[in-house]
């Protein structure tokens, strides 16, 4: 999760050559893209990518972690686009550590009760 700035757009793709159009094909084999709907298709897959990655890695910052887990990014999926993907939703997707409670709830915790315990000898 490096700060480093993105790359320009120019001569990037996120889908190999022809991929596109393979893909339309067997949706509609008479159809066909024109070259700036598919330069227009891979520069939205770039920027869909780029701002998953940029909101997952500050999931994870926010949890603690120097990586990016597949839970942090089926979290933005579901959270931020509203998407799900088959396989990865349910509770265990975002079990990525265990619950280990802080030290300042165990203060609190330890406080509680033993106001609780004084308590209940009066």
């Amino acid at each position: 999760m490096s700060s480093t700035q993105p790359k320009p757009l120019a001569n990037q793709q996120i889908f190999k050559e022809g991929y596109l159009d393979e893909l339309l094909k067997k949706i509609d084999p008479n159809e066909k893209l024109d070259e700036h709907s598919e330069k227009f298709l891979n520069i939205l897959g770039i920027d869909f990518v780029r701002l998953l990655l940029k909101d997952a890695g500050q999931f994870a910052k926010k949890r603690g972690a120097e990586t990016v887990a597949p839970s942090d990014i089926y979290y933005v999926l579901e959270t931020n686009f509203n998407m799900t993907l088959p396989g990865a939703t349910g509770k265990n997707v975002y079990d990525t550590r265990p619950n280990k409670p802080t030290n300042d709830y165990l203060e609190k915790l330890s406080a509680v009760k033993s106001f609780l315990n004084k308590r209940n000898e009066d």
